[in-house]
C-alpha cells in the first residue's frame, strides 16, 4: 500500500510540523515560593546564630585584651581595642532586624 524506502528516524519525523509536540508543564509557583522562603528562614536562623556566637566571642576578646594605652591631649588614657558603644555601628537597614542588627526581608 504505502511505498516507503529507507529507515524512518525520529530526526526525520522531526522535521515534519507537528509530528512532535513540547508543552510545558505547569509549575506550582505557590509551593515553590512556599519551599523557597523555608530554605531562606532556615538559611537566616543559621546565619543570625553564627552571628550571636561571632559576636559573643568578639565580646570577650575585647574585654580580655588589655591592649596599648594613649595619652590623650587633655592628659588622660584611654584603653585600646574596644570603641565606644555610640560608635563602631553600621546605620539601621529599612525593615525589621534580627537580634544581631541584620535587616530581615520577608517576601510572603
Amino acid at each position: 500500500m504505502f511505498d516507503l524506502s529507507g529507515d524512518i528516524t525520529p530526526e526525520v519525523l522531526a522535521k515534519f510540523p507537528d509530528v512532535l509536540a513540547v508543552t510545558k508543564a505547569e509549575e506550582d509557583v505557590e509551593a515553590m515560593a512556599a519551599d523557597i522562603c523555608a530554605v531562606l528562614d532556615d538559611a537566616l536562623a543559621a546565619y543570625n546564630a553564627m552571628r550571636a556566637v561571632e559576636g559573643e566571642k568578639l565580646a570577650a576578646d575585647l574585654a580580655n585584651t588589655s591592649g596599648p594605652r594613649h595619652h590623650h591631649r587633655n592628659g588622660g588614657e584611654q584603653g585600646g581595642g574596644a570603641l565606644p558603644p555610640d560608635r563602631g555601628g553600621l546605620p539601621s537597614a529599612a525593615g525589621g532586624q534580627d537580634a544581631g542588627g541584620a535587616a530581615i526581608h520577608h517576601h510572603r
